[in-house]
């Protein structure tokens, strides 16, 4: 609501206002009021939510003053709230028509015509807001701002919020919507530079805290992350989502014991979750603990028989311990419930290779392929199927068939390389050795690794060599 219509009543005199008002209109009568009080009548209802009552408001107010301009300016807002765009377009091209140089409806008439898709209209009318905004400048910026994030334009956004924020540095809904923005552009540096801006206003938003948490999480710094969910959890520590997202992080971070204590606090506050539970497995699995790891998917099991991610951690559990049958019972249960998942058939592929079922490895792998052509590890385990079948040719080809889908990986052209070198094509392997050092020079020892005779190849020594000086490697 405007700030001269509020200035004009005391919070009694507010109070009496709506009283006599809304007596007014259970008797069905008629009772005088002047356009202020109209104005915050209006006001009052749409600043609640209350739009029907704001929509009788307006009409009450306009039979009484039909060329009061506030009036319809507030109906045009109304229409806009309701999604009535033409409408409210109409109504402000009329009072345009008087008020040409109103930021207010100049602005409202840009949204409109962003709304339409008309985006000459809309940037017309956003310039000439702003070219007639003498006082808050900051917020007719804001505004324009918040226009194309209504219409999720964020890019188009942000400009005026960088302008808005250089005007006032001190505007937290500017700062805030600016951290927002560049988030959902993917600019996470961008959006933590700005959420710790507004944390250097107001501290005490345990909802930035928590923003920032997962802004910090995107771009992996996961301490970091964790640190600013634990500043939301001191202003609010029943923040169930902070919790949550906490222990995520201390996962990530590979903090596995702090990482599982604070999942199990996340379930005293919101109880019992398979999803949860899986987690905890992951934390334990990723700690070699793995009869630890087996009890908690049971357990997700128990909660939830239908959690396919369940069925499949305990299959990955039961096969590094080598239990390969019963492995495979739980990955096919995770099958029937996801069939759509790469991982899974890229997994069903390795425990049929170790089962020597050829037929149905073959087919999971290219399942898996199928599913999620662009995951290197897909091809890789894929050719090592062939290579360990001494088919070298087929794994050749199937190296050559993902750099066909363009599938970026130092590791892939490094295992292209040692199959290329074993098949004596050593002018080709050459090729795809010098692509694997200059994408990722410090795995060159994975080559002799795979294929030792590499150590005494000259063309392979002198193209490590000079990758070496490149490097600057000792």
């Amino acid at each position: 609501m405007e700030q001269g219509a509020k200035d004009d009543y005391e919070s009694n005199e507010i109070a009496l206002l709506i009283e006599r008002y809304q007596k007014m209109q259970h008797e069905e009568r008629v009772e005088f009021f002047d356009v202020a009080e109209f104005e915050y009548i209006i006001d009052y209802y749409s600043d609640r939510g209350h739009h029907s009552h704001a929509v009788k408001a307006v009409r009450s107010g306009l039979r009484q003053h039909p060329q009061a301009i506030s009036l319809k300016v507030r109906q045009a807002r109304i229409l806009l709230t309701q999604g009535k765009v033409d409408e409210a377009r109409e109504m402000l091209e009329m009072v345009a028509g008087i008020e040409s140089s109103n930021p207010e409806i100049l602005l409202m008439l840009g949204s409109c015509y962003n709304f339409l898709g008309e985006s000459q209209k809309a940037t017309y009318y956003f310039e000439e807001a702003e070219r007639f905004a003498y006082e808050e400048k900051d917020e007719v910026l804001y505004s324009i701002g918040v226009a194309f994030i209504q219409n999720s334009e964020y890019s188009r956004a942000i400009p005026f919020f960088e302008r808005a924020y250089q005007e006032n540095p001190e505007n937290e809904n500017v700062i805030y919507d600016l951290a927002f923005s560049y988030d959902k552009v993917g600019e996470s540096y961008k959006c933590i530079q700005y959420y710790n801006k507004y944390l250097d206003l107001d501290p005490f938003s345990e909802f930035v805290w928590y923003n920032l948490g997962i802004a910090y999480n995107r771009v992996n710094d996961f301490n970091k992350a964790v640190e600013a969910y634990d500043f939301a959890l001191a202003l609010d520590d029943n923040y169930a989502s902070a919790l949550f997202n906490r222990a995520n992080s201390l996962a990530n971070a590979e903090r596995f014991e702090e990482a599982i204590a604070g999942y199990e606090e996340y379930l005293k506050i919101d109880g019992e979750s398979d999803e949860t539970y899986c987690y905890i497995a992951e934390c334990y699995f990723h700690q070699r603990k793995f009869k630890e790891a087996f009890d908690y998917y049971k357990k997700a099991l128990q909660l939830n028989a239908y959690n396919a991610e369940a069925w499949y951690g305990a299959s990955v559990v039961l096969l590094v311990e080598d239990k390969v049958p019963e492995s495979l019972v739980f990955l096919k249960k995770a099958i029937k419930l996801e069939e759509d998942n790469a991982d899974f058939w890229l997994t069903f592929g390795k425990v049929n290779s170790t089962l020597n079922d050829y037929e149905e490895a073959e087919q999971a792998f290219q399942k898996a392929l199928q599913l999620d052509v662009n995951n290197p590890e897909s091809w890789l385990s894929f050719a090592d199927f062939y290579y360990e079948y001494d088919q070298l040719a087929m794994a050749i080809d199937t190296l050559m068939k993902a750099k066909k889908q363009h599938v970026v990986s130092a590791t892939l052209n490094y295992r292209l390389t040692a199959y290329l070198l074993e098949n004596g094509d050593e002018h080709l392997a050459m090729h795809y050795l010098e692509q694997a050092l200059s994408e990722d020079f410090s795995q060159y020892h994975d080559l002799f690794d795979f294929c030792p005779k590499a150590v005494e190849s000259e063309p392979v020594n002198r193209l490590i060599d000079k990758y070496k000086t490149i490097n600057h490697y000792h």
